[in-house]
């Protein structure tokens, strides 16, 4: 074999390497490993995420059982909502219940809202009735507006079972009301 047949047999390698590499590259971006690598690389930012709010979460939890009623409210929202974890709505309106049951207002306007709605608790107008009208007679403007919203469609006798509840909820619970 010559020098120069075998320089023109190396070239010809070349060549084919090179259409070869081109063809697999094209096979590269025509086939799901790009979408395939680009779905770990989320994958893997989201199970990173995940870890962070798990820590989050276990710090929250531990505020929200050593009493802070901020905390509690916080957990029941994310459980309820389903923010960062699996919805839970009863273990929201768990959680709502001790905020509420501290004053918290916000976590009052929620429990009216599940019992008006039914969501995490069997449906009670009434009693919806009665933490609409703690919430709202501490000043909260959504309780206010909600209250008066579901007043208008209650019979009166559910009106009257609704304030009896909550001055049941004040009497049992004084922390309830902030003012």
């Amino acid at each position: 074999v010559t020098h120069e047949e075998l320089v023109l047999k190396v070239r010809k390698q070349e060549d084919e390497i090179s259409r070869l590499s081109e063809l697999a590259k094209r096979l590269y971006e025509v086939s799901d490993l790009p979408r395939l690598e680009n779905e770990a690389r989320i994958l893997a930012e989201i199970e990173a995420r995940a870890e962070v709010l798990a820590n989050d979460h276990d710090r929250l939890r531990i505020q929200a059982e050593q009493g802070n009623v901020r905390a509690q409210f916080m957990m029941g929202y994310i459980h309820y909502h389903a923010k960062g974890v699996a919805e839970n709505s009863v273990l929201g309106i768990e959680w709502w219940l001790k905020a509420a049951k501290n004053g918290h207002l916000e976590a009052q306007w929620e429990l009216g809202n599940a019992y008006v709605t039914g969501q995490g608790v069997d449906r009670d107008e009434p009693t919806g009735y009665a933490w609409y009208s703690i919430s709202a007679d501490s000043g909260f403007t959504f309780a206010k507006r909600d209250k008066g919203r579901i007043g208008q469609k209650m019979q009166p006798g559910d009106i009257v079972r609704g304030q009896e509840i909550a001055k049941h909820l004040l009497l049992s619970f004084p922390q309830v009301s902030k003012v």
